[in-house]
């Protein structure tokens, strides 16, 4: 004849169910991934956003050299922020933007600086380099590229301050102090007794 055993275990209103330790790991990395590519959406998108970013895509579509080069429709990509070719301070900005044509591919390159925080940005030089290492001027003060840009670059609205710098991301400087025009690159998402450090 069959037995059945039937345990029964008894559980105090106040007590939980334990969590196996692969579970928990599992839904904490899951958790801090999903931080993670939301935080570097968030920083493209800033970027994308700033006025010294806009306005050298600007100057790119409008050179007919560049456009020749690249092909046509234009492709602009992520930036790649761990590039030390990215940099963002309270005073200045330097930005390696990577573009796509039909004909080739290459970085344009963005320098623009502002007198003060919340001033204008002026655009200073922009260039393409293309993955040939061919080099085209894209804008320099003063009109070199044919356009009448005045003695101290192309003026434009400031874009919208956020939180201090980082050293930790290249995107920075260590040296900008206070409210700056940098984007926050670095965060400590803490579950537990678990880190997620996401650093771009």
């Amino acid at each position: 004849m069959s037995k059945f055993v039937i345990h029964i275990i008894h559980c105090s209103p106040g007590s939980r169910m334990p969590v196996p330790l692969g579970k928990l790991v599992l839904f904490t990395g899951v958790a801090g991934t999903g931080t993670c590519a939301l935080l570097y959406y968030l920083i493209q998108k800033t970027f994308s956003r700033a006025s010294y970013y806009q306005l050298a895509l600007e100057q790119l579509r409008s050179h007919p050299e560049a456009l020749e080069a690249l092909g046509t429709p234009l492709q602009v990509h992520h930036l790649r922020l761990t590039d030390k070719d990215n940099f963002v301070d309270i005073a200045d900005a330097k930005l390696k933007i990577p573009v796509s044509g039909p004909r080739a591919e290459g970085h344009l390159y963005v320098n623009s600086s502002r007198d003060a925080p919340f001033k204008r940005w002026n655009l200073q030089e922009v260039f393409l380099e293309l993955k040939d290492g061919q080099q085209i001027p894209v804008f320099k003060p003063g009109g070199e590229n044919g356009d009448d840009a005045g003695e101290k670059g192309v003026k434009v609205t400031s874009s919208l301050p956020a939180a201090p710098p980082t050293p930790t991301c290249p995107a920075f400087s260590p040296r900008a102090s206070g409210r700056s025009a940098g984007m926050l690159v670095s965060v400590s998402l803490s579950l537990g007794h678990n880190k997620c450090f996401c650093g771009f």
